[in-house]
């Protein structure tokens, strides 16, 4: 999946399979860098296994848990002993949860998205025009669309690549809407990972379009595309980043 950096700053990494060492309190020099900069911000601090100080961090509407030990900066997944996603365990213990249906209300009233068939159930997804799994998810969904079984509103976003936005408002400006976004895919090139139109120069109005989906992703807590957010038959909200394993056991637990 393609995925957005959360930090930018280059960190060092440390090794610490067998260290039992308790980790010290004190923010690793890196992340306290960061913060300094205004560029992140410790949303809570706490104890993790292995000895490690752990960090909730934002940046930009995203979060992350990162890692302290002896002033090292430890950045991506932790996995215990027996195979267990301790980050994730972390992640969903510590960081808030995502406020779905006020992006689904967002979304319902959203004059810059382009809306795939009208019959079954309604599902939202975020894509960007180069992403190559946007590709693979449109081909994926083409069936149940033409069966009528659901209704896809594509929400165009700009950033993998530099005409990604341009591409995206192409697509946003054209008379025909789904037209545009069809031919992107239909002559998307697979092996340098390029949607199949060429860019336009956005509007202030799509501008300002491209800029609120990126922060409704955000409110979604997702950092790649595609993400889709989906009502189920209990009537909650949800939301997934990739292509789903089973589209057909998706739809099938759809409002």
């Amino acid at each position: 999946m393609h995925m957005r950096k959360l930090l930018s700053l280059a960190v060092v990494v440390a090794a610490i399979a067998g260290h039992s060492a308790v980790a010290s309190a004190a923010v690793p020099r890196p992340l306290e860098s960061l913060v300094s900069l205004g560029a992140a911000k410790i949303i809570k601090t706490f104890r993790a296994p292995a000895g490690l100080h752990g960090y909730l961090v934002a940046q930009g509407g995203q979060y992350e848990v990162l890692y302290g030990l002896r002033g090292y900066l430890l950045v991506g997944g932790l996995i215990s002993p027996s195979g267990q996603n301790e980050t994730g365990v972390l992640y969903n213990k510590y960081a808030p949860k995502p406020d779905y249906k006020k992006v689904a209300d967002s979304l319902a009233h959203d004059r810059y998205i382009v809306r795939d068939w009208h019959k079954g159930p309604r599902i939202y997804v975020f894509e960007d025009p180069n992403c190559i799994f946007c590709h693979k998810l449109f081909v994926a969904l083409a069936p149940f669309i033409r069966e009528g079984k659901l209704t896809v509103d594509w929400v165009p976003v700009g950033f993998l690549k530099p005409d990604s936005a341009g591409k995206a408002a192409a697509i946003l400006e054209a008379h025909d809407r789904l037209a545009e976004f069809a031919q992107d895919e239909n002559r998307f090139d697979s092996a340098t990972e390029e949607g199949g139109i060429a860019p336009a120069e956005p509007t202030p109005a799509v501008a300002q379009a491209l800029g609120t989906h990126l922060r409704e992703m955000q409110t979604l807590h997702a950092n790649g595309t595609p993400t889709l957010l989906y009502q189920v038959k209990t009537g909650q909200w949800a939301s997934a980043i990739g292509m789903p394993p089973d589209i057909a056991a998706l739809i099938s637990h759809l409002r």
